[in-house]
């Protein structure tokens, strides 16, 4: 068998699990009968509508993870050619992300009017005219959602046709799972109580599996065509399954926990298919064992790898089939005991608030931020690793800045998940706090932590020969093109004092208050603006643009006005910023609405001054040392008669004498 009949046969393999995944999922939804429609109060459509939706949304699930998983291949399971350009494994990987891309635009663009007619009760073709078409997408927010992840997979698709370097591979696998998001973030989990839980736990869910079963059908595509490098794609695959499982099983009960009491497990419909999900899953975490054990070890060792394409193909099938439980379940009713209706501040916020934030409250009343959390938490546990590999080498790695990062994490973990986080969407004032803390005071922390040169120095180098690993990904992603354009004092001042007006004075803000994406992407954007700031002028970190410490200093100097301004902004504004959602929540102690943005206006003004504060004093001490370690260089070189300048320049102009006589 040649290695295009080997690849095809991966392809019908795929296509057999998706008709599993597609005649599951439509079964399921036969059983739910008009449950789910009575439920919400909403005409029950013909047959067709309500299994051509579930198929749809198939074929655009299983297209997104082939997608994202041989992206993820092409970009990082197996090395490009040493000129960037993609090898033929990681060319062969694009192909089928193509191909994915391709099916996942199809079933993003069919879900739009199949929702649309779903939502009305009424025929797919009844829907199809145009401006009946785009009235009803314009007020269904999960169908606006497809369409906007059917625009990201043409992007994605059109993407992979023309891109051959390794860079660009990397930059469209980020674009490929972007394309998970909107979705996620305006289905069902994204309304109702805790649906701030409910939300972040799917996207973790999401994403694991989209790793994790596009990954593993692209391992076994290329080990069918015999590609090189089997055995590193395999020992990299494996390393990236382990954390996509304990993600999954992690994100997956905290979402069942929050939608099915315990007891409605096994005497309901949907706890049956929440229980046949979780079995499942349980079962593909006992092909992974297999598969580390047996299949990557055979490789490895032996360079055998049948034993490996062997368990990945059951356990692709298996993947596949979890799809359409995952399918016939978003279309199942849940049992009467589990709906809870919330009152108006748990149904905008996710939660409910029932008392004033006190010191007290902002200090301990904790509700951790699955997003953000995880993030910090993860962050530390990263660097304590780095630090635990270079002690084991017998390397000093200075006490500072193990602190200073484990305080930027911390400080991450305390603005999203304390008192603070859980009172920031719905008062002005408490989000100004968070928005200082995630902006002005974790990065600083954070590129004080140097994480890259930590990064460099624990992470084993490749070796002239040897395929690219993560210590040649961080060096990239600081000499890339988009870090230097990030990094120009221009750029980086305009994104961090721009955004404060950009946000705030612009509307958007108001736009963004009643939707939780759009507060995990805010936070985001405070962090990561942050950091491209304080990088080049306070970083230990290198940089892709070297500034001189008086342009450091400057640079600086330049945005303390750009603050304070913004602050004295808010503190003289007559009208309110998000009124109309701060009095829809009608939190009996929040009623003087323009007093409580003069609040956040005045910790703008203050709380601003205080982290530039320590970052002048960390430019000075780095400035000074420089000098230091100039001034004893300088020292060195005299001592050892290397380094006159003085005589170097008088033995030139007597060379250039001479050279004329």
């Amino acid at each position: 068998m040649d290695k295009p009949q080997r690849a095809t046969g991966v392809a019908g393999l795929v296509a057999v699990g998706v008709a599993l995944a597609a005649t599951l999922a439509a079964l399921l939804v036969s059983l739910s009968g008009d449950g789910l429609y009575d439920l919400l109060g909403l005409p029950t459509p013909d047959a067709f509508t309500r299994h051509g939706l579930t198929v749809v949304r198939v074929l655009a699930e299983v297209g997104s993870v082939v997608t994202i998983g041989s992206l993820l291949f092409a970009a990082f399971l197996v090395p490009p050619q040493k000129s960037g350009v993609l090898d033929v494994g990681g060319y062969a990987a694009l192909r089928w992300a193509g191909g994915g891309a391709l099916l996942w635009w199809v079933g993003a663009l069919l879900s739009a009017p199949f929702l649309a007619a779903d939502a009305v009760g009424r025929p797919v073709a009844d829907v199809l005219p145009a401006d009946t078409l785009f009235s009803l997408i314009g007020a269904l927010s999960q169908a606006q959602a497809w369409l906007l992840t059917a625009a990201i997979a043409l992007v994605v698709f059109i993407g992979t046709r023309f891109i051959l370097s390794w860079g660009w591979t990397v930059a469209l696998f980020a674009v490929a799972m972007l394309g998970i998001m909107p979705v996620a973030v305006t289905g069902h989990s994204s309304s109702g109580g805790s649906h701030d839980m409910a939300t972040n736990s799917l996207l973790l869910h999401l994403i694991a599996a989209a790793l994790w079963v596009g990954g593993l059908i692209a391992l076994l595509a290329h080990g069918k065509r015999a590609g090189a490098h089997l055995g590193l794609a395999a020992g990299r695959f494996s390393t990236i399954a382990l954390i996509a499982w304990i993600v999954m099983a992690g994100s997956g009960v905290i979402n069942a926990l929050i939608r099915l009491p315990l007891a409605d497990l096994f005497t309901s419909t949907y706890g049956l298919l929440v229980v046949a999900k979780s079995a499942a899953l349980v079962v593909l975490g006992v092909f992974g064992y297999f598969q580390r054990e047996r299949g990557v070890k055979a490789v490895v060792e032996r360079g055998a790898g049948g034993p490996l394409m062997r368990l990945a193909a059951g356990e692709i099938l298996l993947m596949l089939v979890t799809f359409g439980l995952a399918a016939g379940l978003a279309r199942t009713p849940p049992p009467e005991s589990a709906i809870v209706v919330p009152d108006r501040v748990e149904l905008a916020l996710g939660f409910p608030l029932t008392e004033p934030p006190g010191l007290a409250t902002l200090l301990f009343d904790w509700r951790f931020d699955l997003i953000f959390g995880t993030l910090a938490l993860a962050m530390a546990a990263f660097y304590l690793w780095g630090v635990r590999k270079l002690r084991v080498r017998g390397v000093q790695w200075p006490v500072g800045r193990t602190i200073a990062w484990l305080a930027g994490c911390f400080v991450i973990l305390f603005a999203t998940s304390s008192g603070f986080g859980k009172y920031s969407p719905a008062m002005f004032s408490v989000h100004m706090q968070t928005h200082m803390m995630l902006s002005m005071l974790a990065p600083v922390l954070l590129v004080l932590g140097a994480p890259a040169t930590l990064a460099l120095r624990a992470l084993p180098p490749a070796g002239a020969d040897g395929p690219p690993g993560p210590r040649e990904w961080v060096l990239s992603l600081i000499h890339s093109p988009l870090a230097r354009a990030l990094t120009n004092p221009v750029v980086a001042l305009a994104l961090f004092v721009g955004s404060f007006y950009g946000l705030y004075l612009s509307g958007l803000f108001e736009s963004a208050l009643p939707q939780h994406w759009a507060h995990l992407a805010m936070n985001a954007h405070f962090l990561l603006v942050g950091f491209i700031f304080y990088w080049p002028v306070i970083g230990i970190d290198p940089s892709p643009r070297t500034l001189p410490h008086l342009g450091k200093l400057g640079l600086v100097f330049a945005s303390m006005p750009f603050h304070a301004f913004f602050g004295v902004v808010l503190m003289g504004m007559q009208t309110v910023i998000g009124e109309e959602f701060y009095r829809g929540l009608a939190l009996p102690w929040n009623s003087d609405l323009l007093a409580d943005q003069r609040l956040g206006g005045g910790i703008a003004w203050a709380s601003g001054e205080v982290p530039l504060l320590v970052v002048l004093i960390a430019l000075l001490v780095q400035w000074a040392r420089a000098d230091d370690r100039e001034a004893r260089r300088t020292d060195r070189r005299v001592d050892t008669g290397d380094g006159d300048d003085l005589e170097a320049y008088n033995a030139m102009l007597k060379k250039l004498a001479d050279r004329k006589e």
